[in-house]
């Protein structure tokens, strides 16, 4: 029953947010940035409950690791804020894994790092680190894609993301076999 009662919850919540989501493919900064602070303020912000955080972040994280990229820096950083929140909250991350580690790979594991503000890297960092503390051995298929990142951010001229990307390197040879 409280399954249930989580799903529908979420996707009441979810019905909620859908003009909120809309507005993250607006070409006005400032709206995408309100979406964004609507998203934040709605599902990591309230005390929820872990399952309907896990069906918000189910439905949710495709828009989120959208605005990752997005050209406003702003946005990017309430985007990372939030998905970072809902790592933290819900009971099965690494359900996230398949569409959280190809988009980091792609933002900080190219060639070129496609993240040109430092404090960005180093939360994008940081969230790897979460993300490797709370999902341990289900990284193992993404190991490809941890090694291409931190080749990168260890070499980054920002110091504060070399250190994490040294504490990260060490949280995957302890959790990954």
């Amino acid at each position: 029953m409280a399954a249930a009662s989580d799903e529908r919850t979420a996707s009441d919540i979810l019905k909620s947010l859908a003009r909120h989501l809309n507005c993250l493919n607006e070409d006005n900064k400032s709206a995408r940035r309100r979406a964004l602070e609507v998203v934040k303020r709605e599902t990591v912000e309230q005390r929820l409950s872990s399952g309907t955080l896990q069906e918000l972040f189910a439905g949710l994280l495709k828009a989120l690791l959208k605005c990752v990229s997005d050209p406003a820096e702003t946005c990017r950083d309430t985007a990372i804020q939030i998905i970072t929140g809902f790592i933290r909250a819900v009971p099965k991350p690494e359900d996230s894994l398949p569409y959280l580690m190809p988009a980091l790979a792609q933002r900080l594991g190219g060639k070129e790092i496609l993240e040109p503000a430092e404090e960005l890297r180093l939360a994008l960092i940081e969230m790897l680190s979460l993300v490797v503390e709370v999902c341990g051995r289900h990284l193992a298929p993404y190991l490809d894609d941890m090694i291409k990142i931190l080749q990168r951010t260890i070499t980054d001229p920002f110091p504060e993301v070399k250190k994490e990307s040294c504490k990260c390197t060490i949280s995957v040879a302890q959790s990954i076999p």
